[in-house]
């Protein structure tokens, strides 16, 4: 088994890295430099290279108010960058697991 991980820089990613570490299960860390979610062919040479058996998405713009002011580069990232990591994932056969908020999906629809 080996997990990757997007957004590892960032406080879910951080924290989803060491919890699988703690059972003894390989990690791929990753965040921006090595991962530019945004860019689909990137991110399939990517998960081809590496081949991943899980994918824990914790990438994400994740400042409200910030996305709310510049509503193209959240969805680059948080749409189309999700996107991009859903189909590397099914092309390599990951499973993807995806973590959002209230704020996107409040479970009532």
């Amino acid at each position: 088994m080996k997990s990757l991980v997007t957004g590892a820089n960032g406080q879910l990613g951080r924290v989803t890295v060491e919890e699988i570490e703690s059972r003894g299960i390989d990690v791929l860390p990753t965040d921006i430099p090595e991962l530019p979610v945004e860019d689909l062919g990137l991110v399939q040479a990517f998960f081809s290279q590496h081949r991943p058996t899980h994918v824990l998405h914790c990438g994400a713009l994740t400042d409200v108010d910030g996305c709310e002011l510049n509503p193209d580069l959240a969805n680059t990232i948080n749409g189309v960058g999700t996107s991009n990591v859903a189909a590397a994932a099914k092309q390599v056969g990951a499973v993807l697991l995806y973590v959002s908020t209230d704020f996107v999906f409040d479970g009532q629809g």
